[in-house]
């Protein structure tokens, strides 16, 4: 039997300009809905529009059932509420969000994964060593086989002895502090498939007896370099896809013990904080916040987001809950490059010379810039790049600053 489909797209204004995007929108039976972004407003700004459609959709008693194209966890109640009104829900989830296939499976919606239209390669791989710190290589191609059977035991393994405590975690922080407190060396951790596959060959081969249980709470932190550019062919062949690349220019994963100065040290290891000209930790949790991985993270994933009341000790707090969580999957943005702003100051005629200009040069020409432009007063240097680089890239579809008291 064949079904008529139809497709909702809910994206911000402006996205039907684009040439591929507008091609698409054009087919029959595809609707693009624009979304305003609301810099006040605290949610994802697609999410109510999608609910409402769904709500819509699901008191409809003609369609056989609603699709939803997914990556996180964010809609599960929702369509658990459409489920209970009697609503057929298919939730479409990419292969390589292995955590958020598990769960919903584990939560009883009907998942299809979604396979990548060639096969799967990695050519980038993230390294965790015994000592707790970690390296970023670049391999020969590897083919990862399916893992579905043996993530499945591997998360029953690590739930049993205690490094799996909560629904819907990411089974990443997991594995490294099992792998750290049973001293077994380096594991990987990107792909996330290789560090199953180590796991479930330790376990087949180690009685039940001999594994640590987990003891001491600690952070695991993938950083993640700023998406840039599209891929170019020599960029495919070098790191084989946009994450991985970001996985590769992140510099490798570390974890560190938790401690009252827990968010100092993972934003130092950022690039966030430092004792030069980023020394203010205010500011910095600031840059960390906004950053576009970051804010989506906290915000979708952890509700962790800083509200405009929130003073530095409350912000400290959420972010040491959120580095800690399980709920992400431990990739955290590095600190803003000033490449950009350089070349600014300089078209500008801040800046004399863009590439040869010293710290404290591009920091007195971005002083002077924002005084010009009526941008806020920063203390720090990651602070003024933040600043620069936000009032040059907005839109009026561009989410809000999150703010708080500084």
């Amino acid at each position: 039997m064949r079904h008529k489909v139809r497709t909702h797209v809910f994206a911000e204004p402006g996205r039907e300009r684009n040439e591929k995007w507008h091609q698409f929108f054009s087919t029959k039976a595809v609707f693009f809905h624009p979304v305003l972004r609301n810099s006040a407003e605290e949610g994802e700004a697609n999410d109510e529009a999608i609910s409402q459609k769904c709500a819509v959709l699901s008191e409809d008693g003609d369609r056989d059932s609603i699709s939803l194209m997914v990556s996180d966890m964010g809609y599960l109640d929702m369509i658990q509420r459409m489920g209970k009104r009697g609503a057929a829900v298919l939730v479409f989830v990419p292969a390589r969000c292995l955590s958020v296939l598990r769960n919903y499976r584990k939560a009883g919606v009907q998942v299809i994964e979604i396979k990548p239209r060639n096969e799967q390669v990695f050519t980038v791989r993230a390294v965790l060593h015994s000592d707790g710190s970690g390296r970023v290589e670049l391999t020969n191609p590897c083919y990862p086989k399916d893992i579905t059977g043996d993530g499945e035991l591997c998360y029953n393994f690590l739930r049993d002895l205690g490094y799996v405590q909560e629904e819907h975690e990411y089974i990443c922080h997991a594995a490294a502090k099992l792998w750290h407190a049973n001293r077994l060396g380096q594991i990987t951790l990107f792909p996330m498939q290789q560090g199953i596959e180590d796991i479930c060959t330790r376990v087949s081969a180690r009685s039940r007896g001999e594994w640590l249980r987990q003891n001491g709470e600690c952070a695991l932190v993938l950083p993640i370099s700023a998406r840039g550019g599209t891929l170019s062919r020599k960029d495919i062949k070098t790191y084989s896809s946009a994450a991985a690349r970001k996985v590769f220019r992140g510099g490798g994963p570390f974890m560190i013990r938790d401690s009252v100065n827990m968010v100092d040290q993972a934003l130092t290891k950022l690039g966030y904080l430092d004792n030069g000209m980023n020394s203010d930790l205010a500011e910095a949790m600031l840059v960390f916040v906004n950053a576009a991985e970051n804010l989506h993270t906290l915000r979708k994933k952890l509700d962790a987001l800083p509200a405009p009341g929130d003073t530095v000790t409350d912000v400290r707090d959420k972010l040491r809950y959120s580095f800690l969580s399980h709920l992400s999957g431990g990739q955290w943005r590095i600190a803003p490059k000033d490449g950009m702003v350089r070349v600014l100051l300089n078209r500008g005629g801040f800046l004399a010379n863009e590439k040869a200009a010293s710290a404290a040069e591009v920091f007195c020409a971005m002083e002077n810039y924002a005084k010009e432009h009526d941008l806020p007063k920063m203390k720090t240097y990651n602070g003024y790049v933040f600043r620069i680089l936000r009032a040059a890239n907005s839109t009026p579809n561009s989410t809000g600053t999150v703010e708080f008291s500084t």
